[in-house]
């Protein structure tokens, strides 16, 4: 049963990551400006680096194939490291049983560091794909409105979902 649990979450998380990567996007100069970073934090928070990992990794990717596909196997690696690593700071912050100020400001930073990363994945990747460094930095203004508006959505959500009692527990 723990395995279909499992799959059960995953499908979710890439079906959510997906819609709100390829749907709810705006493109601006050679980026889009989606809200998937918010649903990979979520996912990632709720059920681990793991799960953050697929979901990151999976639905990005796919959703990179069905508006920009030129970029989908990069998007697959960085945005699962971005799963990946919020998952993992996320698990240190629950088990630390911080004050919910604490926790917060911790989570912020969890959320900014996995952000970095998928900022520097996506200017690094551009500056491969186009020959220049130049080109990439014009990614960086539409990434970091993408990070801003991902992190605030995840507070949103966060605060909604923390005290929804499914959610609180120890074996999800």
């Amino acid at each position: 049963m723990k395995i279909v649990h499992k799959m059960v979450i995953n499908a979710i998380g890439i079906s959510l990551v997906f819609i709100s990567t390829a749907i709810l996007n705006v493109t601006v100069g050679t980026s889009l400006v989606n809200l998937g970073d918010a649903f990979i934090f979520i996912i990632a928070y709720l059920f681990g680096p793991i799960a953050g990992l697929v979901a990151g990794s999976i639905g990005s990717c796919l959703a990179d194939l069905a508006v920009f596909p030129i970029t989908a196997l990069y998007t697959f690696f960085i945005k699962g490291i971005e799963g990946l690593l919020f998952g993992l700071i996320s698990n240190y912050i629950k088990n630390k049983n911080y004050k919910p100020i604490l926790e917060n400001i911790m989570l912020m930073i969890a959320c900014v560091t996995s952000c970095f990363i998928m900022m520097l994945g996506y200017f690094l990747t551009e500056t491969f794909l186009y020959g220049s460094y130049q080109t990439a930095l014009v990614s960086i203004y539409s990434n970091l409105v993408q990070s801003v508006l991902s992190i605030i959505i995840f507070y949103v959500l966060y605060n909604i979902l923390k005290n929804i009692k499914l959610f609180k527990r120890k074996d999800l």
